[in-house]
């Protein structure tokens, strides 16, 4: 194995700690976390749960080429790159992310939340495929990549919360988690290189959260399972079928 990472891995990795050395210089700018680990709970005999849309994201980053992420320019819920828009709208109890280029290439786009965790907070992420018994829960870890959804668990308070995409994005989705924020990453990229989707506007994925107290944490991601999958219609048999996850890849 290679002592050097390879370009694309170095490119993700600059970016990523780029995205919480800024996060370091401006941790506050948009307004205080909406989500922290390390509040106290009051336990009961009922499992407190919760999902809703999330909070817009603080900054949104777009990487048209391949040659780094730029901040794009925020009005409202429209976030404007250099050649695209990501506009971010309600959908159900989600965030829908939409997102058009039709003068240039589309390489990622990255939504960031400003947060905070608990410093004894676990982190359960997926698999891109499936999971070959290597799925395990790790303290915070900057450049760990986590596929389709994560969750956040706080041993002492028994609060665990949970990010993912519905089910049929049209990017390939991961998030990753710093000291001072989570991103989700949308990829776009067609065979290694930026596609072109010229004037299409592409549905990029539903964003939804859960957070849930004081169940433990299998119960927690068994309750997020249920409550966030998508249903889909079998043009065979038009019956709905339920997925039993809240996320897939956008390749059938």
């Amino acid at each position: 194995m290679p002592d050097d990472p390879s370009p694309s891995r170095r490119r993700f990795l600059g970016d990523a700690f780029a995205l919480g050395a800024s996060s370091l210089i401006l941790p506050h700018a948009f307004g205080p976390p909406r989500e922290s680990l390390s509040e106290p709970v009051t336990r009961s005999d009922d499992a407190d749960v919760g999902i809703a849309a999330l909070d817009f994201p603080s900054r949104v980053f777009v990487d048209h080429d391949g040659t780094g992420l730029k901040q794009a320019r925020r009005a409202g819920a429209r976030f404007t790159s250099a050649q695209g828009v990501v506009e971010l709208a309600p959908e159900g109890a989600g965030l829908g992310v939409k997102v058009t280029c039709p003068s240039g290439p589309l390489t990622r786009v990255v939504l960031r939340w400003t947060t905070t965790y608990s410093p004894m907070s676990l982190f359960l992420g997926d698999a891109w495929e499936r999971g070959y018994g290597d799925l395990q829960w790790r303290f915070l870890q900057p450049e760990r990549v986590m596929p389709w959804y994560f969750a956040a668990h706080d041993p002492a308070s028994g609060r665990t919360i949970m990010y993912g995409v519905m089910t049929q994005p049209s990017a390939l989705c991961f998030w990753t988690v710093d000291a001072e924020g989570t991103s989700l990453w949308l990829d776009f990229r067609n065979g290694g290189g930026p596609s072109r989707p010229g004037n299409r506007e592409i549905a990029a994925a539903t964003v939804v959260s859960m957070t849930t107290r004081p169940l433990t944490p299998f119960a927690a991601l068994n309750r997020f399972f249920s409550a966030t999958s998508f249903p889909m219609v079998s043009p065979s048999t038009s019956s709905i079928e339920m997925k039993s996850k809240p996320w897939c890849s956008p390749i059938s």
